[in-house]
């Protein structure tokens, strides 16, 4: 059986998608997650399933990435890493908790807190990011399908417009990869000036 056809197809799904993608809202959220860097502000990100795998990449590569080209310390937590605590909040609350039960202990007025989401309507993505504003945090959804309510309660959104969780998924990382090979060339560029 060969698959050739079908995975043109994809990838041509995905380049069309890609060219939708707004340059100006990424640069946009890179110049927010420079300046919560630059102001040793936290960075706390939140994903469930595929989102979550994708928090636990972005919060790597954003630490690893600065680690060795600057004295100050990216301060980037993945809040989906803690199995112990998430199973223990899911357990002794509900599942819906799961992330704004964590950020109550950690998040303060002027992080970030960067919320993924395919379809933008997770219950517990959604009660963590209502919170995270109330107290004065700054909130950046990565979002597919039509948004959902994430991407209204947001600051700033990074919109994959199609309505299919794979695609939405691989153009999630590959903002992540973006923002982290943009704040690296800006921290080289600074350390060279």
């Amino acid at each position: 059986m060969a698959f050739e056809t079908e995975v043109i197809t994809y990838i041509s799904r995905l380049q069309r998608l890609l060219e939708k993608i707004d340059a100006g809202e990424v640069s946009k959220v890179a110049e927010v997650l420079l300046d919560a860097y630059e102001k040793g502000r936290g960075v706390f990100i939140i994903g469930n399933g595929g989102s979550a795998a994708t928090a636990s990449h972005f919060a790597c590569d954003l630490v690893k990435t600065v680690a060795k080209k600057t004295p100050l310390k990216f301060r980037v937590q993945s809040l989906t890493d803690n199995v112990p605590w998430m199973t223990a909040i899911s357990n002794d609350s509900s599942y819906e908790e799961v992330f704004i039960e964590q950020l109550e202990h950690c998040v303060e007025p002027g992080d970030v807190v960067v919320a993924i989401s395919a379809s933008g309507k997770s219950p517990s993505i959604l009660r963590a990011v209502t919170y995270a504003r109330e107290i004065g945090a700054m909130c950046i959804a990565f979002v597919g399908f039509e948004g959902g309510p994430l991407q209204q309660l947001s600051h700033l959104s990074l919109w994959v417009s199609c309505k299919e969780y794979g695609p939405v998924e691989d153009i999630h990382l590959i903002f992540e990869h973006i923002l982290t090979d943009l704040i690296r060339r800006h921290l080289c560029n600074k350390e060279e000036s």
